[in-house]
This record gives structure tokens, sequence and C-alpha cells, in this order.
């Protein structure tokens, strides 16, 4: 890690994967204040959340060629700025259809940031062809957890949320800016080496799991929150300690995931990952105590810690299509995957309760299994 945090360019990308986070989780743990101010039920939140990965989906493919036409690094930094002006946003909606709009442009913003920021950690790892994707992954997570800690402390002391995310923005964009000199003329010269063709059954496989362990992420990252204040009567300034557990998890294992990546067949490391993930979830859903259920959803970060990483490495370096191309598949999908597991557990909320829902999850990551036996 000291070794990562010493190379400039390294440490710059690493410092986007912590904006990216550190936005997000200010968000998600706000989201009951959200929900309240608009007495929505949790079936009207989770179909107002599905907004979000139609438009990752939707502005993918400008993604992918102002990714090969501008350099990875320009889209890089036009997605930070386009995040935290989608993060006030949010704060904005008056009525119910104001907050799907909001939440539709929060999902173009993030996705635009997400698949850029992966492309500019792909391009440096073949570049200085060195193994960095795990831990900056860590870094996402790193920043997940200090935001959900930080914002569970803003939302005890009772600062509105318009405040909370006006800051949240300018902060990051300070820090955005700060790195631009590094950041905005990176590139990925196999872009142009490359042609477009089916990717190949492996990658579409790992692209499937990826969905699925993204809808887990997804799930943690919006729901724990309600799950802690309705399932556990949390105090307020407790509701950010699940989804940080989790990403405190990830990242200390993310950290040490390259070397991992680097010993291990990724069949191995996605039946034993999903596996002990599952395990984690299912406990979460039957806890009954704040304790319990932190320390499952500690399990489950350390259980999830490598699996994206491995899938982003995997696809910008394939042998088959661009790395824009590779890392855009994994990204928008797996992204929405991030963004439909929310309004599946709303759905199933509604009908039997927040228990149900996380136990659903859980199965997610079985049939994750089942698909890693099929990869050669």
């Amino acid at each position: 890690m000291w070794t990562y945090l010493k190379d400039k360019e390294s440490r710059s990308v690493g410092i986007l994967f912590v904006i990216n986070a550190f936005v997000f989780a200010n968000w998600a743990v706000r989201i009951p204040d959200v929900k309240y101010f608009l007495q929505i039920n949790d079936a009207q939140l989770g179909l107002a959340l599905l907004a979000s990965p139609i438009g990752v989906i939707l502005f993918t493919p400008f993604t992918t060629i102002g990714m090969n036409r501008l350099g990875t690094g320009k889209v890089a930094i036009i997605g930070g700025v386009l995040m935290c002006i989608a993060t006030v946003c949010l704060a904005l909606p008056q009525s119910y259809g104001q907050l799907v709009l909001a939440l539709f442009f929060f999902g173009v913003a993030n996705g635009v940031f997400d698949i850029s920021m992966n492309g500019v950690a792909s391009a440096i790892e073949k570049n200085r062809n060195r193994v960095i994707m795990s831990t900056t992954h860590g870094f996402w997570s790193l920043g997940a957890m200090i935001a959900s800690f930080l914002a569970g402390y803003v939302a005890g002391y009772g600062i509105h949320y318009f405040a909370h995310f006006a800051g949240t923005a300018i902060l990051a964009l300070l820090v955005i800016f700060s790195v631009f000199p590094v950041i905005w003329p990176q590139k990925d010269f196999a872009e142009s080496k490359l042609k477009l063709v089916w990717p190949g059954s492996t990658l579409m496989v790992l692209i499937i799991i990826v969905l699925l362990v993204f809808m887990v992420e997804g799930g943690i990252a919006d729901w724990t929150a309600l799950f802690y204040e309705g399932i556990l009567n949390s105090p307020k300034n407790y509701l950010g300690f699940g989804f940080g557990a989790f990403s405190a998890a990830m990242a200390i294992g993310r950290f040490g995931g390259d070397r991992i990546l680097s010993k291990y067949r990724p069949k191995k490391i996605l039946i034993i990952s999903q596996l002990l993930a599952f395990a984690g979830l299912l406990l979460f859903a039957q806890g009954y105590s704040i304790l319990i259920c932190t320390l499952a959803l500690v399990l489950a970060g350390f259980a999830c810690a490598v699996l994206v990483p491995l899938v982003f490495r995997e696809a910008g370096a394939s042998r088959y299509v661009t790395p824009s191309m590779g890392l855009a598949l994994v990204s928008s999908i797996g992204y929405a995957g991030f963004l439909i597991g929310p309004p599946i557990i709303g759905l199933v909320a509604e009908e039997y309760g927040l228990r149900y829902s996380f136990v659903f999850l859980s199965g997610m990551l079985l049939i994750g299994v089942l698909l890693a036996f099929r990869i050669k």
C-alpha cells in the first residue's frame, strides 16, 4: 500500500475512488430523511431508486465513446464534477416525480464517473505493468467507510440534508481539482489496437457474477440504514454503522487483495468469497442486535472485497474488446445491479419485510457460486 501511495498516478486515481464513495455514501445514509420528507413507502422508494440504473445504461455508450476519443482521464474529471452537481440535486425534490428525475441524473453522473475512473486504473496497470486494481477499489471502500460514519453523526445532529449534500459536493469538487493535472492527460493506448467482438464466455460469466455482487452491495448501501432504524430501533447516530462496517472490512480486504489476485485462480477466489458473503448476509438478516448485525456485515465485507476488482481487472485486460468497452460492460451491468438491488429490496420489503429482503439477496450469491463453477 505504501508503494501505491508513493506513486503519484496511483495515488491520484485512488483519490478519485475515495471521492466517488464519499459522495455516494453521504447520500445513502440520508435516504431515510429524504423518504420521511416526501412521505413515501418502501415500494415507492424502491421504484424511484430504479431511475439511477436506467440512467447508467442509457448513457454508457456515450461514456465509452468519450473515453475512446477524449481519453479516460478527461472523462473521469467530467464525471466527477457531474456527480457533485447531481448530489446537490438529490436534496432539491419537493415531490416524488422530482426525486425520480434527480435519481436518474445521479445515475448518469455516477455511471460516467465510475466507468472512467476504472478506465484510468486499468490504463495505469498496463502502462506501468503493475497490479493496483484491488488496492484502488480499497480506497473506494475507505471513502465509503469514512462517509458512512460521518454522515450518521451529521444526521444525528439534525443538520438538514440540503446543507449536508451541498457541503459534501463542495469538498469533493476541491479534491477532484487537486488531482486534475495528473488525471486529465491519462489515456489507455490499447484503445486503438483492439476491435469490438464477442467478449468471450468467461468474461460474460464474470459480468453476470459482478451483477449479482453489486446487487448485494447496493442493497447493503441503500437499505442498512433503514434496517437499523426500522428493525433494530437504532439511534440516528448509529444508522451509518452497518454500511460503514461493511465498507471498512472491504477496504482492509482490498488493500491486501492485489496479492490475492496475483496468487490464486479467479475461480477459487469467486467460489470461496461468495460462500462467505452468503453466510454473513444470512446472519445479518436474522440478527436482532446492532452488534450481531454489524459483525455480520464485517464478514460479508471481507468476503466481497476482491470480487469486483477481480472482474474489473479481467475486463480491462481482455484480449477481445477494447478496455473502454470491457470496462463499460462491467461497470454498466455491475452498477445497474448496484442500483437494481435497492428497488428489489423495497418491493420485497413492502410485501414480506426487510429481513426477507436480505435473505433474498443472500440467495443471489449462491447463484454466483454456481456460475463460478462454469469458469474454466
